[in-house]
């Protein structure tokens, strides 16, 4: 990872809430890092849409390394509880020059004409959804540029060991009942896709994969240090749920033997010439 980006990346921190620091950036990190490496390579500069743009952490960092930024959200003016000064994702986007335009993807056109963006970013977004994602993913399609544009999609990994010793033990791998019944459609998982799976629904969505791969985002231990009022945050990217069950049974050799029993899905894919 290159140190300017880490940089963007960490430059974030101050502005978040104690809150919001301490469990979703700190646990996303290492996914922001890599997401947005992958992306470098790509495309230098240019136009980038993030759809599904809450909480906006990649995006401010990718504001302030030049890149042209807009989003998409359900509800861009929505006053989040854990965002600092309580603003709106709106208010705290358009601080970092980035355009939010509100927009349900599952049943509303993407509001921008076609072959506009140079990257489009659909990153832990396709896990919430609750309609079959092919409209969103053909709006993708639509507005992403034809010749030379990239769609980045992250998700978590069905198949994953973790999921597959719950299903063995006669647990279902899903959400349980009491969190489909108590949370939004968007704060929980309604359907998590395998590799094979994803590569089908995006060939069945007119794009072709050019890069694949599983991540295991929330094993890394990604360090900040950062004073925030006069609090030094050090904080370990790590999602316990998960490695509490790998230590027990030590599977993280046979983790990293197999890697599609990694928890993350990576793909880059473009528009398939027809």
């Amino acid at each position: 990872m290159n140190q300017l980006l880490k940089e963007k990346i960490e430059g974030i921190a101050p502005l978040l809430s104690d809150l919001e620091r301490r469990t979703y950036f700190n646990l996303h990190q290492y996914r922001y890092l890599h997401t947005l490496s992958e992306l470098q390579l790509l495309c230098k500069s240019g136009k980038v849409l993030d759809v599904g743009i809450a909480p906006g952490h990649m995006a401010m960092a990718l504001s302030r390394l030049g890149y042209e930024v807009s989003g998409v959200s359900y509800d861009p003016d929505s006053n989040f509880a854990d965002y600092k000064d309580k603003t709106t994702l709106r208010e705290r986007l358009a601080a970092e020059d980035i355009v939010v335009k509100k927009c349900d993807i599952q049943s509303e056109p993407l509001p921008f004409e076609d072959n506009t963006f140079d990257i489009i970013l659909f990153t832990e977004i396709l896990e919430h959804l609750e309609q079959f994602p092919n409209m969103i993913l053909k709006e993708i399609n639509r507005v992403l540029n034809k010749k030379n544009g990239y769609l980045i999609l992250t998700t978590p990994n069905a198949s994953h060991l973790s999921n597959r010793l719950k299903f063995m033990l006669g647990h279902n791998i899903y959400t349980s009942v009491e969190t489909m019944c108590s949370l939004p459609i968007y704060k929980r998982h309604n359907r998590e896709y395998t590799m094979e799976e994803l590569k089908r629904l995006l060939k069945y969505t007119n794009f072709e994969v050019i890069k694949s791969k599983y991540e295991s985002y929330y094993f890394r231990t990604t360090k900040l240090k950062e004073e925030v009022d006069g609090l030094t945050l050090i904080s370990p990217n790590l999602s316990f749920k998960y490695l509490k069950s790998y230590l027990k049974l030590f599977s993280w050799p046979l983790v990293t033997m197999c890697p599609s029993l990694k928890p993350n899905l990576f793909v880059i894919a473009k528009v398939a010439q027809i």
